[in-house]
């Protein structure tokens, strides 16, 4: 029998560039649980399904929609996957800030990493007490700390692939210099995270509210 490879399209960009971040994945599932992943903006990034039973991927990109109409392109996740039960694979062709079809408050993860303001338009998707994974490449990050509904709970920063997550000197993140007001109408002016005096990889959050 021949044997599976990935799809074309996700090996270039996550298996060749060493960016697949399945470590941080696990790990998030070993300490958080939960079974079901909303992740807008994923492109072709399916390596939450390797670790998460059902996930919801969410772009508007032409080439990412060819990737999920083929299942046969991600027919490894079958070989690759850390559950028993059968693989949830969902893929909505949308652009996430016009909504998406799925119901408020079902989601245990959120997947926030070079998508924009996710946390803005895709918190409602996300159960309280699920956990927001962010980074603030494009500010979201920034935007997330200064939400009232989520809260910083950890962080985690990368060496060759591989993240370490923490809760040491929490408090020294997202901290703005001296006389400087962060607000959210910045953030959404600039489309970029802030320059705070100590910055991480990823951040967490979980809703409280």
């Amino acid at each position: 029998m021949a044997k599976v490879l990935p799809a074309k399209l996700y090996n270039h960009y996550y298996i060749d560039r060493k960016f697949e971040r399945l470590n941080l994945f696990r790990q998030l599932e070993q300490k958080y649980g939960g079974k079901r992943v909303l992740y807008p903006g994923s492109f072709v990034h399916i390596t939450p399904s390797f670790v998460y039973p059902e996930v919801v991927y969410v772009d508007n990109d032409p080439e990412a929609k060819q990737f999920f109409d083929k299942p046969a392109n991600y027919d490894f996740v079958a070989k690759r996957k850390h559950y028993p039960e059968p693989a949830s694979i969902k893929f909505h062709a949308v652009d996430y800030q016009t909504g998406i079809d799925e119901p408020d408050e079902s989601f245990d993860l959120l997947i926030s990493l070079y998508a924009g303001f996710v946390s803005l338009h895709c918190k409602r998707y996300l159960k309280v007490g699920g956990i927001l994974l962010v980074n603030d490449s494009h500010g979201d990050a920034t935007m997330a700390s200064l939400d009232e509904d989520l809260q910083f709970i950890e962080y985690g920063n990368q060496t060759e692939g591989k993240y370490t997550l923490s809760t040491l000197y929490m408090d020294t993140y997202f901290v703005t210099k001296a006389n400087t007001e962060l607000t959210r109408e910045w953030v959404m002016r600039h489309m970029r995270g802030f320059k705070f005096r100590k910055m991480a990889d990823v951040y967490l959050f979980r809703r409280i509210k």
